[in-house]
């Protein structure tokens, strides 16, 4: 039996559960499926349990296409046989189902002739709501619809009953079939990953058990009994450690992606090919590996932000290839990238109990990569156990006919590009800007794991599709980057819908915005914001907050996979809906696993990170476990993007390191160093605001710039107010009541210079003057009013 017949077992065991809720009682079976009764369902005073097995027996009879050389009859047994099994391979079925499950799966005993039985009346709860939050009783927890995959479908909301959901299943059920059909990928490798791709966009929203907690997607846990299954059935796995649990990251990612020289083309167009490199790149890694290793896409089971988890058999062959493939992809990225891109591969070897308690076995596994992220590369300085000199000295540029303009790292040459520009540069840089033209109109990405694609990879190639959709070669994967199929891909090809992060502002021909008139489309000044965010805590809610209540042990491996699919649907698809329908003018630079990079427009900028964060608080629950920092920098369309971003990533180290719930000025010195940050705030304009004062402080600024250009209110005005804001921001600072003297200032100037002759100016005048009272909280962010108000009027009223 072939890894991929076992994964394919692994991955249909319990889509009997899926098919039964979609039928009453007693229908949607054949005889066939009917006689099997007695051998695979277990029984429980005098009546048959587990009969879903049943179902699953019966849509293993559909004649549904199967690549060449894959054994229906295998498949079938090992999804069906997994309650009752008769045979070795039937066993690692269900040891891998155990397993998955945390091995304490209570039993399932419900009368499933009962048309009102539990499971065809519960719902999938949200891991993420009910994680870290012990104060929710699962019954309050909110919970999903039964749809089709897709950012709206992923938001959970509280459910007034619970009533008989047959036909919601029904209805998934049928959808779910038709495009199962579609897939008829010929190689195994592909028609695994898009049966999976399917498979997840039909069952995320099922739980896969009713009788416990029902936080486990479907999907996630016949994803990881598949990889675990996987492992079980390889030969020479290590007797005490059969499994090796891989991880993989991009160090080196920030720099890579922002240091654009000015001068070198299209900054934009570059930022976007660069953007979809990081992905690429760890898709291609990921890829390679597991081509070598001759393994199914099911041990891949986590992926989100440029960083992967691989499940593999603990093997001497498995390890020797995966350490050449590492090698390798180093190799490739020092030469490719001039070494701003390396990898960071750690493995451990783990026991079925390190599976079961998998938030643990996660924790030991992120240290050992932030070990190998310290040396990454080594593999390239290193070999048998010592240095190799040779390898610390670069081979001799080959100039070609200059230094590249574009990185000024390797020789270039003369060319016209699309814009008809000469510009001289390297081939890397031109491959760079091609991706950067094609991405904006392009849906798919084939990624192949030889150089059959148009552009090279680390362990392999890719090629944008174009709008012709013709593929050449035999891909070994295909990415719908948008995340929702739409019927026009292939049969044939090896699809995965996976939601990239490739929104950018375009003209109506489809051609990017430069970064210049991105700015311009801004209220006011011509500016550009960067907005750096990313979620509070994220290890601790992985390894302590996933544990259930009244055990010791952390999350089963499924658990952890689902929260972790969770988050990435959210800063993944969501996330790219939300910019192109609301916010097109914004450009989505990075978003994945846990984390966002846009820029934009400054005004758009601050209405996103707000937007943002309510929207994470709508898709965790309202779980006040869940948080997020943000930090937004300023600068103007000519500054170097790594500026920029470096400054967006101080202003978010501020949100995370600020303790208290007040308002306070940034920077600033605290005076106990030991109190703890509060974080979950954002720090823009020179002021850290938490974000429940945050909307607050936002419609305050609008409405300064609204009397602004109203004539209510001038900037002289406005310029004094920013000067009693600093005066009061160096009291905050150094608690010297000389800086006080704000306060008479203030009151000087609202008698002498605010009127109340009509009901806005008496509205302004009212709002100032209540700046003045020692118990005012709008005090400390009247820097940021002030100076978001000036911001968008400028070239407007300027009196004094």
């Amino acid at each position: 039996m072939n890894a991929y017949e076992t994964a394919l077992g692994g991955l249909l065991h319990d889509i009997g559960k899926f098919m039964q809720r979609a039928h009453a009682p007693g229908t949607g079976l054949g005889g066939q499926s009917l006689g099997m009764r007695e051998f695979v369902c277990p029984s429980y005073e005098g009546r048959h349990t587990h009969q879903h097995v049943l179902y699953t027996n019966e849509f293993m009879e559909k004649p549904w296409f199967l690549p060449v050389g894959l054994d229906r009859s295998a498949i079938a047994n090992l999804a069906s046989y997994h309650h009752r099994p008769d045979t070795k391979a039937h066993e690692m079925i269900t040891l891998a189902d155990r397993i998955s499950s945390g091995m304490d799966r209570e039993p399932d005993l419900d009368n499933e002739e009962d048309p009102r039985a539990r499971f065809r009346r519960t719902r999938l709860v949200s891991v993420a709501a009910v994680v870290g939050n012990s104060a929710l009783r699962p019954a309050q927890a909110p919970a999903f619809s039964l749809k089709t995959l897709s950012p709206n479908a992923a938001y959970p909301r509280r459910f007034q009953s619970e009533p008989d959901l047959t036909e919601e299943y029904r209805r998934l059920w049928d959808d779910f079939c038709d495009e199962w059909g579609t897939n008829r990928c010929p190689e195994p490798f592909g028609y695994v990953a898009r049966a999976m791709s399917i498979l997840e966009r039909h069952t995320w929203c099922i739980p896969s058990a009713t009788n416990a907690l029902p936080d486990i997607s479907l999907y996630d846990h016949m994803k990881t009994t598949a990889a675990i299954a996987v492992c079980l059935a390889a030969d020479g796995a290590d007797t005490r450690h059969p499994f090796l649990l891989a991880a993989g990251d991009l160090t080196g990612i920030q720099a890579y992606l922002y240091d654009i020289r000015p001068g070198s083309g299209s900054p934009a167009r570059r930022l976007r090919a660069r953007s979809f490199h990081v992905a690429a790149y760890a898709q291609s890694v990921c890829l390679g590996i597991l081509h070598r290793l001759g393994l199914p896409p099911t041990q891949v089971i986590l992926s989100a932000g440029g960083k992967f988890h691989l499940l593999l058999p603990n093997t001497p062959e498995v390890r020797g290839i995966m350490e050449t493939a590492a090698a390798d992809a180093e190799t490739w990225l020092m030469t490719e990238t001039a070494g701003d891109v390396a990898l960071a591969l750690a493995s451990i070897p783990c026991a079925q109990a390190d599976l079961i308690d998998f938030s643990a076995t996660q924790a030991r596994l992120h240290h050992a990569l932030r070990a190998e992220r310290d040396r990454a590369g080594h593999r390239l300085l290193a070999g048998a156990g010592s240095w190799s000199e040779e390898d610390f000295v670069l081979p001799p540029l080959e100039m070609l006919d200059g230094l590249c303009r574009a990185c000024g790292r390797r020789g270039g040459t003369e060319t016209t590009d699309q814009d008809g520009e000469v510009m001289l540069k390297c081939d890397a840089c031109r491959d760079e800007e091609e991706t950067g033209r094609l991405l904006p109109k392009a849906r798919y990405a084939a990624f192949y794991t030889d150089n059959s694609g148009n552009f090279p990879a680390p362990l392999g190639s890719y090629s944008i599709v174009a709008e012709d959709r013709r593929i050449h070669g035999t891909p070994a994967l295909v990415v719908d980057m948008d995340g929702t199929p739409d019927g026009t891909a292939r049969p044939e090809w090896p699809l995965n819908a996976q939601a990239w992060a490739r929104h950018a502002p375009r003209h109506a021909d489809g051609n990017l915005l430069t970064f210049e008139e991105i700015a311009g489309t801004s209220t006011g000044r011509p500016a550009l914001a960067f907005l750096k965010m990313d979620v509070d805590n994220l290890g601790w809610m992985f390894a302590h907050g996933l544990k259930r209540e009244g055990r010791d042990r952390g999350a089963s491996i499924s658990r952890v996979a689902t929260l972790s699919r969770t988050l990435e649907l959210f800063f993944r698809d969501h996330l790219q809906e939300t910019l192109r329908d609301e916010f097109p003018e914004a450009y989505l630079v990075y978003s994945g696993g846990d984390d966002v990079l846009a820029l934009g427009p400054w005004d758009k900028i601050m209405a996103l990170a707000w937007r943002v964060r309510e929207d994470f608080r709508g898709f965790t629950g309202n779980n006040p476990a869940w948080t997020l920092s943000a930090g937004v920098a300023l600068a103007g369309h000519h500054t170097p993007v790594l500026t920029a971003a470096a400054e967006a990533d101080r202003r978010l180290e501020a949100s995370k390191d600020t303790p208290g719930s007040d308002t306070v000025p940034w920077p600033c010195e605290w005076t106990d160093p030991d109190a703890p940050p509060s974080k979950d705030r954002i720090t823009a304009f020179g002021t850290s605001i938490p974000w429940d004062r945050y909307k607050d402080v936002l419609d305050q600024a609008k409405d300064l710039l609204s009397w602004i250009e109203t004539g209510v209110v001038n900037s002289g005005k406005v310029r004094r107010l920013l000067h009693c804001a600093e005066l009061h921001r160096m009291y905050q600072r150094t608690r010297d009541t000389d800086f006080l003297r704000y306060v008479p200032m203030l009151v000087y100037d609202l008698k002498r210079n605010w009127k109340e002759s009509t009901p806005a100016l008496q509205a302004a005048k009212e709002w100032a003057a209540a700046l003045v009272t020692p118990e005012s909280r709008d005090i400390a962010a009247l820097r940021f009013i002030c100076e978001y108000a000036l911001y968008g009027a400028r070239g407007r009223n300027r009196e004094a």
